[in-house]
Formats: C-alpha cells, structure tokens, sequence
C-alpha cells in the first residue's frame, strides 16, 4: 500500500483526481481515432512544435528565490507491505500546517487493486497564520497580517510574540488582544529588511492553556542585478599587492566579494570560468558553453572554488539532464525546449559534441539518445538539410539578416563532419570530397578547423594540414549575422583543434595571440569564454610557477592561483606576494548586487517599463491599494538592422505578485487590454515568485512589447527595480529603465 498527503488546494488549482486503479485497470476506453485524409498522411507528428510555455518553469536560468515563507504540503510514504493479519502501519510527519489534506491510498497485491481517498482538516485549536510577502529587498518595509482564528480556544488574550534570525526584523515585538470563542481577528504586523540573505521568522501564540509556535523562512534579494567589476595587471617578481578595501563599498555586504586570481599568462582560467560558470541564462548554447570546460579543464572549475569530485561531476550531470531534456524524438535538440525548432544545425553539433565528449569522460549519456543525434547531423553532413526537420536549417531572408544560407550550411556542415569523425561514424569519402570542394569557399575560420580536425582523425594528414593552413589564413574573419561567432572565438577554437589534431607548432604560434589580445573578461561571450578555456587548456605555458605569499584573511580556493574576499575579510587588510622568480598576471574581481539603484543605461537598445491600471490609465506608485491589479508593460527598440536575441529580467517589487502573462489575443483590436496595443509573442515566457523573464527575438528597427499582470498583495514600502534587458551574445548590446518606489497602503 501507498499513502500520500496532499494539501487540498494544490489539487484543486491543478484539477487533481485520485488514483483509481479499477477504472484504470478496467474501465472504458475512448474510442480510437483513425486518420484517413491524405493531407494528414503528409504531417509528421513528430515534427511538430511542443505547446509553448505560458508560465512558471526554469528553462530561460537565472537566479530565483532559495526560501518562500507559504509551505506545501505533498507527502508519500512509498510502498510499505501488509502484515500476516492484513493491516498496514504508515506515518507521515505532517510540518506547520492548517488546511485540509486529502489522504490517497492505493493498494495491491497478486490478485487484487484497491484505492480510498478522503478529507483530513490539520489544525491546531488556534490556528494562528503569519501572511508575509514572498521576499523583501534591503530597505524594504512591509506590513504583514496576523491572522488568529479562536477555533477551539477559551475566551482571554491572545498575544502573538515575534522574534528574528537574520537580515529581517519585526517593528514591535508583540501583538495581542482579547479574543472570545469562534472570534477571528487580523492585525498589521510590521517588518523591514536590512541586507542580503535568509531570515527566519519565530512567532509564538500565547493563549488561555494553549501555546502555538510557527517560523517562516524569508530570503532578501536585492532588488538589482548583479554587477562586476574587472581589472588585471603585471605582478614581477618579489612584488606586492594590496586591494583597496572600497572596492565592495557600491554592493551589498550580504553578497558582494572579491575574487582573486593569478596565472602565467594573461589569460587567466580561474577568473574566465569564474564570469562563465555565473552567468545566469541557460538556452542550449549557455549551458553547453558553461559544461564544456569541465570536461577538460576540471582544474580551471577547481579555481573557481569547485570540488572536482563531486561539484563539478554534479554540474556536468545536470547539464546533460537539461540538454537530453530537449531533445525530441527524432533526435534533434531544441534551443529551449524539445521540438521548438530555434536552434541551428550549428547549435545541434555543438550540444551532440558535448554530450560526445561527456559519454567519453564516464558520463551517463545513453547510447540510444547519442545514436540519434548522430542520425541528424548525418544528414546535416550530407547536405541532406531537409531531412533535419528538427532544426532551423533554413535562413530567414529581411534587411536586418546579416548572414548567407551558404554560410550556415558550411559551417553546420563542417561541425557535424567533426563531431561524426570522433564518434568514428563520419563517411570519409563525403569528408575529402567536402573538403576537395567547398574548403577554399568556406568563409569561416572554426568550419576550416573542424574539416582539419575530422580529417586528422581519419589519417588524412595532408588534406587536415592544409584546412588548418587555411583556418589560420582567415583569422579574423567576422560575420555579424551568426550569434555565435567573433573573430577571438574563432582564434581559440581554431588553436584548441590543432592542439586536438597534434600540430604543437601551430598551437604555440597561436597561443601568443590568444593571450595577448585578451579584453576585460566582462566584455567576452559565453562562447568566447568556453573556447578560451579549452585554448588554455592546450597551452603549455599556464605551469606550474606561480607562488604566491598570502598575509592577511582570504578564503583560499586553490592554493597560489585563486583566492576570495568578503567585505569583513577586504576591510581586515590582505596582502598578496609574488615569490616566484617570474611575474605573473594578477586579475581582481569585484561583484555583488548595487547597494544603490543602477542609473538607467542604454547601448545599441533601448527599453521602457510602464506600469498600468487595467483601464489603460497610468497607474500613482505612490498610492498603489492593496488588492488592485496592474499590467507592468516593456517596450524594446532596436535600432540596428539585425535579429537581436535578447533576454529580459523584470525583478518585481516585494509587495507585487505575478497573476498572468499577457497573450497577443488578450491585446488585440477586440481584446481586453486593447489599450496596450499590438502585444508580441516572445520565444518563452516565465512567470516566477520574484521576477519575470522572456527570451524573444527583436528584429532590424523595430518595437516590440511585452507585458504581464499583477496584484498588490502586501502593503508596504518596496524598491521598484528597472527592467533589464540583454542580447544574449553580444554583451555591448544592452538595456536598463529606471528604477524607484512603489508604495502600497492597506485596503
């Protein structure tokens, strides 16, 4: 037998029905449907979209909420057996809890099926309820409601007693008032947060011969995106340096740090792997580009503060999870999710490299999932586009496209002819002759490496030496209308494939260019960071002769090449020496969320937040109701003429919860909130706890608008962040709108 608990609104919103294993077993079917029209006959079934996502997921990333103070309720025993007299004993640990749960038994042996199901009201005699807002911000103020319902109590005084752990605190300690039987009463409470970080709220109900106690977890996040700041420089020999300790003065104490790395060039692993592994967005592209490097550079990860046992293992895993997770039926994988056709061939190669790559390392990659993959870039490889329905093979044409479908065929071609030759699958005769025929036409450094590399594995030195000779002839090639590409990219990829395919002279010619046209680590794609990492990887020259003398407090993350810094830690003084005999390239970090609100920003884009009544009229947020509903719209620009692919992050206001994401019916000529004008379909939508975020896709000068509603729900003060928006591979394209207050007063 089985038992599950369940909270009895959760099964409501979602429509839950009880296990019923007799009618599963034995009732009814549906009749089935045939299809017998021949249009039908030509739709593949697999070949269609999966239904989008309105609402809640994860699949964009991005940070979100560690604690909230509501509790669910969902528990299950598991199978536990009979004893000789047919009883069955279970216990399930029922946390703070008032509502109703349904009880769902199921029960079964050789010969039988059987299932119950009934109410069960959890209470205590006074239920006593702390309705707090689901986080706060640093500086926030809000007024929470007590809630004492004298069920079962005796007539006398209630006094509710407050207490705080953490960066939340209550305004008055206490709360009480006279209470007679079958009375209900609701009280403000007040509380504000001072820094980042979880709370834990205690509240105590002292009555006539009862006492009840519940806590509730809160986290304060700021209400600001993260920031860093970067710097490197030249530490010689037997020289010190000594960090400002204001340089986390502008970030919040609870999540600001300073981290420092050294290496032997100027291409610094620890800091590198540090701004990619915290890069919060995770299409395909991101999270194979954050999971690559560890295949090969676990040592780079351990930099970062990484177990390499167990951290590490646990990132990659979770990695192929998600990406196997978007893989469709027929073998292709999605940008966002399966079936949505918005990746590339290109995009497809690069997560079937890494999945590759990660079945060689150990990693449980199943063979049948990889024997997929490997069917569409076959096609992809022979040109076969057509057959690779699962991608996005073919070019939209429009003044803001930048790209050639001939360049997307090659350098998908190119890729997959790679990836096929390292799972010894790749048709080597098709290889030569594409080699013999489109290598002088390719415009693409990386596509003439991965031809060079495919054909190194298959022995065919001759023809890999001279595709490397002509991927190194066209370094610094750049086509705009590829998201993925940049010249420096390029020049990492090309170095780490010769390194794979043995040409040692070409990887320490190309090693000197890599590590000395570096920029600040801020200004590097995802791309641009997971190649360097392998290029770093094949360089001999990042050795061992590096020792650095540490005196003062630091965190040591590895031992004379990466260290961290609290703002305790900053303020106490360190001192970092160079006691090898070589200098070595010193790169300092400084991240954190702004203690200040950001000034609004805009670089080749520009944004606009505006908050709504539902009549259409400007809402006051210096006089917002509690219980009134508000449609938050943003409104993207982009002047340039190409395809931007751009993330939006819209933190809420403490006080705000999300009710829904605004549909382009819903805005229409004849649709409720007309008003607003012409609404967008973005590519994914998700409505969170604390924010709400969009990856959609802006073409060549031209609006689009976004926009979602929400309720008031908690009276208070709040910070009200600005909505942040960002191409997601370029990082000079980028977006903030101002940020204020809003104010909601108790209804």
């Amino acid at each position: 037998v089985t038992l599950a608990a369940v909270d009895e609104g959760i099964l409501l919103l979602t429509r839950f029905q009880s296990p019923d294993p007799m009618d599963w077993f034995f009732g009814q079917r549906a009749l089935d449907v045939s299809l017998y029209d021949d249009y039908g006959r030509l739709l593949d079934p697999n070949q269609g979209a999966a239904a989008p996502v309105r609402s809640g997921g994860d699949q964009i990333g991005g940070a979100g909420l560690t604690v909230v103070p509501t509790r669910t309720v969902a528990l299950f025993s598991g199978p536990v057996a009979f004893d000789r007299n047919g009883n069955a004993t279970l216990s399930i640990d029922i946390p703070d809890f008032n509502g109703e749960l349904r009880l769902m038994a199921v029960a079964w042996s050789d010969t039988a099926i059987g299932a119950a199901s009934q109410p069960l009201t959890v209470r205590d005699p006074v239920p006593a309820e702390l309705i707090l807002p689901r986080f706060m911000s640093p500086g926030d103020e809000a007024q929470a409601t007590l809630t004492i319902d004298n069920v079962e109590g005796e007539a006398g005084d209630y006094v509710a007693v407050f207490s705080s752990e953490g960066p939340v605190s209550f305004d008055t300690p206490r709360n009480g008032a006279a209470m007679e039987p079958g009375e209900r009463r609701d009280a403000g409470v007040g509380v504000s947060a001072a820094d980042i970080g979880i709370a834990r709220l205690t509240m105590d109900v002292v009555g006539p011969d009862i006492e009840v106690g519940s806590t509730y977890p809160i986290q304060v996040r700021s209400a600001f995106m993260p920031q860093a700041r970067y710097s490197r420089m030249a530490l010689a020999a037997d020289e010190n340096w000594t960090p400002d300790p204001a340089l986390l003065a502008d970030f919040n104490p609870g999540d600001a740090e300073l981290q420092v790395s050294f290496s032997a060039i100027p291409m610094d692993a620890a800091a590198i792997y540090e701004n990619l592994s915290r890069y919060p967005f995770g299409c395909t592209e991101q999270q194979t580009s954050r999971a690559l490097p560890l295949l090969y550079a676990g040592d780079m990860a351990a930099l970062a503060g990484l177990d390499p046992d167990a951290e590490i293992r646990q990132r990659v895993r979770e990695t192929v999870e998600v990406i196997l997770n978007r893989q469709g039926s027929d073998g292709a994988i999605g940008q966002w999710r399966m079936g949505d056709r918005y990746a590339d061939a290109w995009l497809g190669a690069y997560a079937v490299d890494f999945l590759a790559r990660a079945d060689s390392a150990g990693y449980d990659v199943p063979d049948a999932a990889l024997e997929r993959a490997y069917t569409v870039l076959g096609h992809v490889a022979r040109g076969d586009f057509y057959r690779a329905g699962g991608y996005d093979t073919d070019l939209r044409r429009g003044p803001w496209q930048r790209d050639t479908q001939q360049r997307l065929n090659d350098r998908s071609q190119a890729y997959a002819f790679y990836v096929l030759a390292r799972a010894g699958q790749v048709d080597v005769g098709r290889l030569r002759y594409f080699h013999d025929n489109r290598i002088d036409e390719i415009d693409s450094p990386l596509a003439r490496a991965h031809v060079g590399a495919a054909l190194a594995m298959v022995g065919d030195q001759a023809r890999s030496q001279n595709a490397f000779d002509l991927a190194e002839a066209v370094l610094g090639y750049s086509n705009p209308g590829d998201y993925y590409q940049t010249p420096r990219r390029d020049l990492a990829g090309v170095l780490a494939l010769a390194a794979e395919a043995g040409d040692r002279d070409r990887v320490q010619r190309l090693g000197d260019r890599v590590a000395t046209e570096l920029p600040v680590i801020d200004d590097l794609t995802t791309q641009e960071m997971a190649f360097l990492l392998l290029a770093a990887n094949a360089l001999t020259e990042d050795g061992d002769d590096i020792e650095i003398a540490l005196e003062g407090a630091a965190t040591v993350r590895t031992e004379d090449r990466s260290y961290a810094l609290s703002p305790a830690e900053l303020a106490a003084g360190a001192t970092f020496a160079n006691v090898a005999d070589n200098p070595v390239w010193l790169t300092s970090v400084a991240r954190g969320t702004p203690a200040e609100a950001p000034e609004p920003e805009s670089s080749l884009l520009s944004a606009r937040k505006t908050i709504w009544h539902t009549d259409g009229t400007p809402a006051d947020l210096s006089n917002i109701t509690q219980g009134d509903r508000l449609i938050i719209s943003i409104e993207i620009d982009n002047p340039e003429q190409r395809r931007a692919p751009l993330i939006i992050a819209d933190l809420l206001p403490a006080g705000f919860e999300i009710e829904a994401i605004i549909q382009p019916a819903e805005a229409g000529v004849n649709g409720v909130y007309g008003w607003l004008g012409r609404i967008d379909t973005a590519r994914l939508q998700e409505a969170r706890d604390d924010r709400y975020v969009a990856a959609a896709e802006v073409y060549g000068r031209r609006s689009e608008r976004y926009a979602y509603s929400v309720r008031a729900v908690t009276p208070g003060r709040f910070a009200l962040p600005g909505a942040v928006v960002e191409d997601m591979y370029r990082t000079d394209v980028f977006a903030r709108t101002e940020a204020g207050e809003v104010v909601i007063r108790d209804r």
